[in-house]
């Protein structure tokens, strides 16, 4: 069984190797079909009232009807981090999808429009690592953390009024067009020691075909400045090689 990005974008390129793909959001789709394979002895027939799915019947691949998204994302359950490496990094998933289009990335077509866990479960879940594992940084891998702005204060605060930002060092990912005082504000209180963001490349002819024209060369360096001068460590995302670029856009 294979799931993720690709199949989900290419399901017509599943290789005879491989019985079946999920299409898409995952966990109701795969719970579904493992009860089915349990109640069924194993047999991969009579897929069809599963939406979802992509498999292969009579040597020709068949598609379900697609799955509609999750509404309501606390109903999942957190991640049984258990059966993972027990290290002092972990990975902390706030929210689902990003609000932007951007040319190379595939996000926004996975998940569709943004959708949040809620700030208690956030916190939880926080609360979860910190007490099962020997965390020191945990980093939080949404795509856009930083883009609700009144989200981002609700969470800052619940962190804080915990005492996690005593306990753990927070890194997550931004965008340079949402970086400003007020959101590095509650980035620093919350004791986020670092950002992610995708700059993408030094050529505002290249960035505008890959972004729209949402961010700039110049609103990077600035989204820099901010950051460095409120301590806060960056990592850079580049690219190099889009269609079009040339050697003096590199």
């Amino acid at each position: 069984i294979i799931g993720g990005v690709h199949i989900s974008q290419l399901p017509e390129s599943m290789d005879s190797s491989m019985d079946i793909g999920v299409i898409g959001e995952g966990e109701e789709t795969f719970s579904m079909l493992i009860r089915h394979m349990i109640e069924n002895n194993q047999s991969l027939q009579n897929l069809d009232y599963i939406d979802g799915l992509v498999f292969w019947r009579d040597g020709k691949l068949s598609m379900t009807r697609q799955r509609g998204l999750i509404s309501l994302l606390d109903k999942i359950p957190h991640p049984i981090r258990s059966v993972l490496p027990n290290k002092e990094n972990q990975l902390l998933l706030t929210s689902r999808g990003c609000p932007y289009r951007c040319a190379f990335c595939a996000s926004s077509h996975y998940w569709g429009g943004v959708r949040y866990f809620s700030s208690d479960y956030v916190l939880e879940e926080i609360e979860l690592i910190i007490r099962h594992y020997p965390v020191l940084n945990l980093l939080i891998s949404d795509d856009l953390f930083v883009f609700n702005k009144s989200r981002l204060e609700e969470i800052s605060s619940k962190v804080i009024k915990a005492g996690y930002h005593k306990r753990v060092n927070f890194w997550c990912t931004a965008r340079a067009n949402h970086i400003d005082e007020e959101s590095i504000g509650y980035l620093k209180r919350m004791n986020v020691k670092g950002v992610g963001i995708g700059f993408e490349s030094g050529s505002d002819r290249i960035i505008k075909m890959l972004k729209d024209n949402t961010v700039s060369v110049e609103i990077n360096k600035k989204a820099i400045d901010l950051c460095k001068k409120n301590g806060l460590f960056v990592h850079g995302s580049f690219m190099l090689g889009s269609p079009g670029e040339t050697e003096e856009d590199m």
